[in-house]
């Protein structure tokens, strides 16, 4: 390396731009840091790019890839953008003990706090974090992933592939699949994918909490994950022309304070299609289908706040359980008798108190 750039990297490492296999530059105008790796190499220590005063780049060649153990790269007050690289752990590296409030103090092969990082694509796989975040954890900072897959990560707690942390998160063209811990989640920040695949993660797909601006998610499919779909809590989510199917216990489940807009939206084959949790929770529907799920569940509210907007919002909404005053059956009991009658929520319905009553109206 020569004096000029290792002076002017004061807080990169060098377990990087020391290695043969990587050429390291540093550009005048504008002054960057450009890293072209051109081989499969392995890491024994984390490389940092810590309060980079410029941009920096990590780029690959066809077969390049960084291997190894923990952490791999570590992003602070930085702005990078990878491309074209896997970054690929080996599964180790989450022995250690961590509080699951401990954000991104405890996670896998990517960490970017107070920064900017873009990953395109790029495979981010093998990660394995003690706490949260297995593949990416992201926290007050600004994540893009475009083209990407985050594959066979996983992490103790949240965010088997990736965690966000008062974060925004957008997403382009990205699998998120097979990670254990969930696929992302997003705490006090925000999500907008624009054609994404989220699948065969074990636990949920997609978990959100304690955000302020509902979610985008848009032109995707959720399917095929351990327990739920999408959960939401104390966050409201909008999805639109997504595909939610065959999802563990539940399709979507709205709980506490949380709400959600679907706007052409098909939901099927789960055992709980549509969750609402209590009366806190909202859902508005446009054009959504609710096919072949055992059943359709509003949680243990009298009537939740439930607008329909479109009747074809009603079919194959049945059957559906619900607690209500009296003896009516409860979401929380599976072997409760189903209500003979196919149950619809349409506009048609009466509608007081700002509460959608349930009328037997045959689903056409």
């Amino acid at each position: 390396m020569s004096t000029l750039l290792a002076s002017a990297l004061l807080t990169v490492t060098h377990a990087l731009c020391d290695l043969p296999e990587v050429a390291c530059s540093l550009a005048d105008v504008p002054a960057h840091l450009q890293v072209f790796v051109n081989a499969p190499i392995t890491l024994s220590q984390p490389f940092r790019l810590h309060n980079l005063p410029y941009p920096a780049k990590i780029a690959g060649s066809e077969r390049a890839a960084l291997r190894g153990s923990g952490r791999l790269i570590d992003i602070v007050s930085a702005t990078v953008t990878i491309t074209n690289l896997v970054i690929a752990g080996d599964g180790r590296g989450d022995e250690a003990y961590a509080e699951p409030e401990d954000g991104c103090a405890n996670s896998g092969l990517v960490r970017v706090r107070d920064g900017q990082l873009t990953l395109a694509s790029s495979v981010i796989e093998g990660g394995a974090a003690p706490g949260n975040g297995g593949g990416i954890c992201a926290e007050n900072s600004e994540l893009r992933v475009e083209g990407s897959a985050i594959r066979i990560n996983r992490a103790r707690y949240h965010g088997g592939g990736i965690a966000a942390y008062r974060s925004s998160v957008i997403l382009s063209n990205v699998v998120i699949s097979a990670n254990a811990g969930g696929g992302i989640a997003a705490f006090a920040g925000e999500i907008d994918a624009d054609g994404f695949l989220v699948t065969a993660n074990k636990y949920y797909g997609i978990y959100i909490a304690e955000s302020i601006r509902p979610h985008q998610l848009v032109s995707g499919t959720i399917a095929a994950n351990g327990l739920a779909g999408l959960v939401a809590r104390e966050a409201g989510a909008y999805l639109r022309h997504v595909l939610v199917k065959q999802n563990g216990a539940y399709g979507v489940k709205v709980g506490h304070q949380a709400s959600a807009q679907l706007n052409h939206v098909t939901i099927r084959n789960h055992r709980v299609g549509l969750y609402v949790d209590d009366f806190s929770a909202s859902v508005n529907l446009f054009g959504v289908w609710l096919r072949e799920n055992e059943m359709n569940c509003l949680g243990e509210a009298i009537y939740p706040t439930f607008s329909v907007s479109d009747d074809r919002s009603c079919v194959g909404l049945f059957p559906l359980r619900f607690r209500a005053y009296g003896d009516a059956p409860s979401c929380k009991s599976w072997l409760a008798s189903a209500i003979p009658a196919p149950l619809c929520l349409s506009t048609a319905d009466a509608q007081y108190g700002g509460r959608c009553a349930i009328g037997a109206l045959a689903c056409q």
